[in-house]
C-alpha cells in the first residue's frame, strides 16, 4: 500500500487525473479488505492522502497545501532587526546572525542544514534550502519589490520538493519569500499558498510580514 500511495501522490501533484484516479482505486480495493493505509504511511501523510481523495472525489483537483485565508484586506509587519555588514542578502541570510534570524521568524531551529543554491533539476534553483529534521524549508530572495511571477516560481518549488516525499527524508515543506517589498496581489496570493513572507531593508534588518 505505501508504494501505490507514492505513485497516487506523485500522479496527483502532476495533475495525471487518469494515473491518479486508477490508483485511488487500488488503495480503496486495499482498504476493504481490511488494511490500514494509515498504518503504512503514518498518520502525517495518511491526512495528505484524505486531501487528494477530496481532491478527486470533488473532482476539484485543487492543491494539498496553502492556508485557505482569503484575500487580506491589509497586512502588518513584526519587526525583528539584525544589522550586518554584508551587502549580498544570500551571504547575510547564510551567516551565523542571519541563520538566527531564520530560525526566530521561520522557526527554523538551531540543527538546521543549509543548502545556497540548491538545484531542483527541471523545476529550477532554489536560493537556499535549509533541512530542519523532518522539515523542508525552500527560501527565495528577491531584490527590490517581489515580482509576481514569484508566486508561480515558489509554488514551482515547493512541488519539486514534495514529489521527493517520497524518498521518506522528510513529511513538510515550508515555502517562504525574502524580498524588499510585496505588491497586495502578491501578499494575497502568497497568503492563499501558505507561503512565509519576511521583509528586509538597508542597513539590512529582516522583518515577518503578515496578512490580517
Amino acid at each position: 500500500m505505501d508504494a501505490i500511495y507514492w505513485r497516487l501522490h506523485t500522479s496527483y501533484l502532476l495533475n495525471e487525473r487518469e494515473e491518479a484516479q486508477k490508483f485511488m482505486l487500488m488503495l480503496e480495493h486495499e482498504e476493504k479488505a481490511g488494511d490500514k493505509l494509515s498504518d503504512e504511511i503514518g498518520l502525517i501523510h495518511y491526512g495528505r492522502f484524505l486531501k487528494i481523495k477530496e481532491g478527486i472525489t470533488s473532482n476539484s483537483w485543487s492543491r494539498i497545501y496553502g492556508s485557505g485565508e482569503t484575500t487580506p484586506r491589509s497586512f502588518e509587519v513584526y519587526e525583528s532587526a539584525v544589522e550586518k555588514r554584508e551587502n549580498d542578502i544570500h551571504k547575510s541570510l547564510l551567516s551565523k546572525e542571519g541563520m538566527v534570524l531564520l530560525e526566530a521568524l521561520l522557526g527554523v531551529s538551531d540543527e538546521a542544514i543549509y543548502i545556497h543554491e540548491y538545484d531542483l533539476r527541471d523545476y529550477g534553483r532554489c536560493d537556499i534550502l535549509a533541512r530542519d529534521k523532518r522539515t523542508i524549508y525552500i527560501i527565495e530572495v528577491k531584490q527590490g519589490e517581489t515580482p509576481s511571477s514569484v508566486v508561480s516560481q515558489i509554488d514551482k518549488y515547493r512541488l519539486a520538493m514534495e514529489l521527493d516525499m517520497s524518498l521518506g527524508l522528510y513529511d513538510y515543506v515550508q515555502a517562504a519569500v525574502v524580498a524588499e517589498s510585496f505588491s497586495k496581489y502578491v501578499t494575497a496570493e502568497l497568503s492563499r499558498l501558505d507561503v512565509k513572507m519576511l521583509a528586509f531593508s538597508y542597513p539590512l534588518s529582516l522583518r515577518r510580514v503578515k496578512c490580517v
